[in-house]
This record gives structure tokens, C-alpha cells and sequence, in this order.
């Protein structure tokens, strides 16, 4: 099965399936607020902007990414680049891999950034297949023409070791990391989908230059359910689903083993109070993907522009109750959350 066709399926099993798994959580529920009653400041002075990859963007969210390179695939994108572009936040456009298959790949590229110029498009590779030498020479070609603006390498063992076509074989994906991080012209963003990075991960990752990572935690989407299901065993709960480590967990061991590490939390992110809490403990963004996704399938891109701005709305009122008027004021504050089960 080419990529084109894999990235459809991945596409109806979101709109077929729940592939969250109940009661696994993001880990942010362990943290409680502390208000700030005295504090004085207008919430219409509240400004959750910051700068990421060279661009000032509204708050810190980035839509991860979901899909690319099949019709379907290409159109959904175009939807999210127009209101990403709209909400200026930073968008994932899907795997570089099926442009590169796909002869009209280049030109669909183009065509996003034509919808969104002011805002950071992140393209992906899969950590296995960055170990071809052709496909990291086609990458690094391509981070020379301005088409996008960091490249999330996409870590997902489990994934591929249940998908039906998955390939499994990851001897050499440090060197092969560590040769595109040198040669390319854009940030690299080390990316886990899902299931977390360990403190050992985030140690070995910083040593083959990495500075991005999206810790992609346990809590969100399980791309173990997703494949179990695409293969159609169908049973309600697997042990694989909730393999790893949650987002709050990587989070705190991430900033502690590299505390220069830019770290993006993804991996749970479903609303407001989730960016919230990842701000607050140290994330320089959040990531989410399918909690988008299925705004779009209720209400096209108005479900999407909802969701955005209600996320938006949610942190600007946690930092006014928390007395932080600005993003820096806000991000990496211990003061405004205790550890709610000490």
C-alpha cells in the first residue's frame, strides 16, 4: 500500500472510531491553580502572543498533523492552512514522504504557503524512513526553497511495528537524525506521536543536536488503537494503547535533563485548560491534531475558527485569574500551579 492510501485509511478510522483510550489522561490533571485575587490587571490587556520560528503567532498552539499528499488528504489541509493563516498559529501540513511520491507534491506545497504566508508550516518524515539517503537528500534539497519552515521527524515505533506495512527496522535513525540536523537549512523538530519520550530520549536527542521536540505524551490519540483497528481487531482495550508515558510526565523530565530544549506539548491537548497547564509548566507551545479534526467534520472550517478561538479564550481567562498579563509572564510560572496530590 503506497503512503497516499495509508493516509486515507488513518483519515476514516478518525471518523469512524474514538481512538483516544479511556481513562489514559494527559497528566495535567495532577496540577491545581492558584489564584490570584489581588492582582490587578484588565482582561482585555491580556496577551498570550509569543514568537516561534521567526513569526509572532496569536497563542501557544500549533495544529499538528494529521494528514497530506492523497486528494482528501491535501483538501483538509488547505481548511486548516486558511484558518491557522486566519488564527495566525503554526500548522503541521503532513508527511514531506508523500509529496515526494506524489509528482504534483511540490506544487500542493507551494499552494499552502500561498493560503498561510504568515504563519510557521511544519512538514514530517518518519524517523525509519529518514535513514534512506535518497529521501534525506530530497528533504534537505527542500529546506533550501522556503517552502516550509522546520521539519517534524515523526518517532513512532509502536506504529509501525502494528501497522500491516510497517517498516521496523531503526538501526541507524540516530546517525541518520544527526546528518539531517547538520546539513539542514531549518530546525529539525524531534517528534513522538503519541506515546512520549523518556528522559533518555530527550538526552540522546539533544546530543544529535536536536532543540525542538513535541513530546507527543500518552493521553491523546493512540496510534497502537489506530493501527490495531486499521488491521480490524477490533477489541475495546490492548495494553499497547496506552504504551509510554504521559505528556505531563515527559514534560517535567524533558525540562529538567535539557533545560534548553524548546519543547512543544503535544499529546492530550483537547482544550483551553490543557494549553493552560502546559504553558504554565514549561512548554514553549502545545500540539493537537484530531481534536481539530473532528471540529472540522461537524462544521467544516467555522468548527475549526470556534475551537481555535476557544482555546484562546480559555487561556487568556486562566492567565487573568492567575495574574499573568503576557505569555512570558505566564510560561514556566511555578508560582500559579501546586502538584494538587501533595
Amino acid at each position: 500500500m503506497g503512503t497516499k492510501e495509508r493516509k486515507d485509511e488513518h483519515l476514516a478510522l478518525f471518523k469512524q472510531f474514538d481512538l483516544t483510550v479511556s481513562g489514559s489522561t494527559n497528566g495535567f490533571e495532577e496540577w491545581e491553580w492558584i489564584p490570584a485575587e489581588t492582582a490587578e490587571l484588565r482582561f482585555d490587556a491580556i496577551d498570550p502572543s509569543l514568537s516561534f520560528l521567526g513569526y509572532t503567532i496569536s497563542f501557544p498552539l500549533m495544529i499538528a498533523a494529521l494528514s497530506g499528499g492523497s486528494d482528501e488528504g491535501n483538501t483538509l489541509n488547505e481548511a486548516l492552512a486558511e484558518c491557522a493563516e486566519i488564527e495566525r498559529i503554526p500548522l503541521g501540513i503532513g508527511s514531506v514522504r508523500s509529496f515526494l511520491e506524489n509528482h504534483t507534491g511540490l506544487s500542493v506545497l507551494q499552494g499552502l504557503r500561498n493560503i498561510a504566508p504568515h504563519i510557521p508550516l511544519i512538514t514530517n518524515i518518519g524517523i525509519a524512513q529518514l535513514r534512506d539517503l535518497h529521501i534525506r537528500n530530497e528533504i534537505v534539497t527542500l529546506t533550501l526553497d522556503g517552502q516550509f519552515d522546520a521539519i517534524a521527524v515523526h518517532f513512532n515505533k509502536i506504529q509501525e511495528l502494528i501497522q500491516p506495512e510497517g517498516d521496523t527496522d531503526f538501526t541507524g535513525i540516530m546517525d541518520a537524525l544527526s546528518t539531517l540536523v547538520e546539513k539542514s537549512d531549518i530546525p529539525i523538530i524531534a517528534k513522538q506521536v503519541g506515546h512520549g519520550f523518556s528522559g533518555n530520549d530527550i538526552r540522546q536527542l539533544w546530543q544529535a543536536g536536536i532543540r525542538y521536540v513535541d513530546l507527543g505524551g500518552r493521553g491523546g490519540t493512540s496510534w497502537a488503537r489506530a493501527e490495531r483497528f486499521r488491521k480490524g481487531d477490533h477489541i475495546e482495550k490492548d495494553p499497547f494503547d496506552v504504551w509510554g508515558l504521559t505528556t505531563a510526565h515527559c514534560l517535567k523530565t524533558a525540562l529538567e535533563q535539557c533545560p534548553g530544549m524548546l519543547c512543544i506539548a503535544g499529546g492530550g491537548i483537547h482544550s483551553g485548560h490543557d494549553v493552560a497547564k502546559g504553558i504554565a509548566l514549561g512548554a514553549r507551545l502545545c500540539s493537537t491534531a484530531n481534536t481539530i479534526y473532528q471540529a472540522y467534520l461537524k462544521n467544516g472550517k467555522e468548527g475549526i475558527l470556534k475551537t481555535l478561538r476557544n482555546m484562546r479564550t480559555i487561556l487568556k481567562q486562566i492567565m487573568f485569574l492567575t495574574g499573568c498579563p503576557t505569555y512570558t509572564t505566564f510560561h514556566n510560572n511555578p508560582t500559579i500551579l501546586r502538584q494538587s496530590r501533595d
